[in-house]
């Protein structure tokens, strides 16, 4: 009776493990649920967006005899279709023009780093489901936790989840955490954990970064950190945060398929190259005569 009462126990904590168990899958199968049809929704929204797209390009455009100014707002246009800024509308109505605008902007604010800006840019213009804001505020807390929190964790956890496309990218950023995480413990003197976090967390990395690797290993056969600092300043220099603050950014635009170059830059520069038109050299040439005729006359004057 002692045996099946325990037998009975056993099995009754084994099944409450398992109700426990199951109803945290429902919960993460509820959650991935809801973000995917949060997913849904926005590209639902952003394929609206695109509609228009067609048609604007067979119908508009602008001509040489429109003058510089259509021709700057077809270039912008055109710049902003090419990098996903578009709206909904074959009529191209000065609605659709300020969403583009908005969202050219929002992302140059963020990539200015004036977020605040940008976030109200975005509620003020109601064009939240036209750009990404979630992904803008995850990359700017993983940032801040780099360059202000002198802390790894969260861009390695970005790094892990990342893992596969970072690699085909062929971006140094995870060992480059690692090696940062390393030196902090050879920093606070702490040569066994530094060397156990070498054994646990370096050899994947090693055929890749063999010569970066030693660096940072030799670092252990100084008796003071300060010694170890002083042969290698590269590595224990504060501006080591700065950098692979940069080198998260650079990748998670890389792997989210961003340009390096804020396409508000672009459809700028392509639209002041839009001014180089036929008529705005005619109209220099004729000023360039005039001015040498004003000049001949002068001189005939003076003579």
């Amino acid at each position: 009776p002692a045996s099946a009462c325990a037998s009975a126990t056993d099995v009754s904590a084994a099944l409450a493990s398992f109700v426990g168990r199951l109803k945290g899958i429902k919960r993460k199968v509820e959650e991935a649920r809801s973000e995917e049809d949060e997913h849904v929704r926005r590209c639902a929204r952003r394929l609206e967006l695109l509609r228009g797209v067609g048609e604007p390009l067979q119908n508009g455009g602008a001509g040489a005899g429109e003058g510089a100014s259509n021709a700057t707002n077809g270039a912008a246009a055109n710049v902003a279709r090419a990098n996903g800024h578009t709206n909904p509308g074959a009529g191209e109505s000065s609605l659709g023009s300020e969403d583009r605008t908005a969202r050219l902007v929002v992302d140059f604010l963020e990539r200015s780093g004036l977020h605040r800006a940008a976030d109200a840019l975005v509620a003020s213009a109601g064009i939240a489901d036209a750009v990404d804001s979630q992904l803008h505020a995850a990359a700017r807390a993983i940032r801040a936790s780099i360059a202000q929190d002198r802390s790894c964790a969260r861009a390695l956890e970005w790094s892990a989840e990342n893992r596969a496309r970072l690699r085909r990218h062929q971006s140094p950023l995870e060992f480059q955490l690692r090696v940062q995480e390393f030196i902090q413990l050879v920093r606070t003197g702490d040569r066994s954990a530094a060397v156990a976090y070498a054994r646990a967390h370096f050899p994947p990395h090693a055929r890749q970064h063999m010569r970066l690797l030693q660096r940072a290993m030799a670092t252990l056969a100084f008796p003071h950190p300060d010694s170890a600092a002083a042969a290698y300043p590269d590595l224990f220099a504060e501006d080591a945060w700065a950098m692979l603050e940069r080198q998260f950014a650079c990748d998670h635009r890389l792997i989210h398929g961003a340009p390096e170059r804020a396409p508000l830059l672009v459809a700028l520069s392509a639209g002041l190259a839009a001014l180089r038109t036929e008529a705005c050299e005619g109209a220099d040439g004729d000023d360039s005569d005039s001015d040498g005729d004003s000049d001949g006359d002068s001189d005939g004057d003076s003579d």
